[in-house]
């Protein structure tokens, strides 16, 4: 992490009792610890949730995944996924001053988490991020999905397309998020136009930790 301003800090996953999962040193270096004994801590977490503070999101592969097109297959879509993340982030804080600084992610450029990670309130730019699932046995999503999409005046149509190349092993996967095109609409709005999520088995080197102020 470049420019890090708190010096030593813990990475948290904000279950129901908050477990550290990694560290920031004070030179901003980050290192994070997965294993499937903290996908089972995620899982138990969840069925013991009131309902009150963070809630880290599950789903299955076809959802997580989506696309309802003839040109999208999947194996094993009824598989349920953990993450460790919201959006690609994971929370940093000290557990003992019980103090969040924000979030850190993984991702191509500051430019781009800037963009990607304001739901739509910035321009968006070309880019990438990368996410974070737990299964408990392979599963699979290959195909390209496009989604007729009418301009802002309703009179053209265009397609908005996802592009899947997912291939998840048991255990924890890393998958590769990108904004490879982008649109502009009729308001002068930047908006994506095409989605690739691709499984990759290390970090790609055009990857960097950002950080984002709570």
């Amino acid at each position: 992490l470049e420019n890090w301003p708190h010096g030593r800090a813990q990475i948290i996953l904000p279950t129901d009792s908050p477990v550290v999962i990694g560290k920031v040193e004070a030179d901003g270096k980050v290192s994070i610890t997965l294993g499937e004994a903290l996908a089972q801590r995620i899982s138990a977490s969840r069925e013991a949730d009131d309902g009150s503070g963070i809630r880290l999101v599950r789903s299955t592969v076809e959802r997580a995944f989506y696309c309802r097109s003839d040109d999208v297959t999947s194996e094993n879509g009824d598989l349920q996924l953990e993450r460790a993340t919201t959006r690609g982030g994971f929370y940093v804080g000290n557990l003992e001053e019980e103090e969040l600084h924000g979030q850190i992610r993984l991702a191509s450029s500051q430019a781009f988490g800037n963009s990607f990670f304001q739901l739509g309130k910035k321009d968006f730019v070309t880019g990438h991020y990368i996410e974070f699932y737990f299964a408990e046995a392979d599963a699979s999503v290959h195909g390209t999905c496009k989604t007729p999409t009418y301009t802002l005046d309703g009179k053209d149509v265009f397609d908005i397309i996802h592009e899947y190349t997912i291939d998840l092993k048991k255990g924890w996967n890393l998958v590769r998020v990108e904004v490879a095109e982008t649109y502009t609409d009729q308001e002068g709005n930047v908006r994506p136009l095409k989605m690739v999520m691709k499984t990759v088995r290390e970090v790609p080197v055009d990857t960097q930790f950002l950080f984002t102020a709570n």
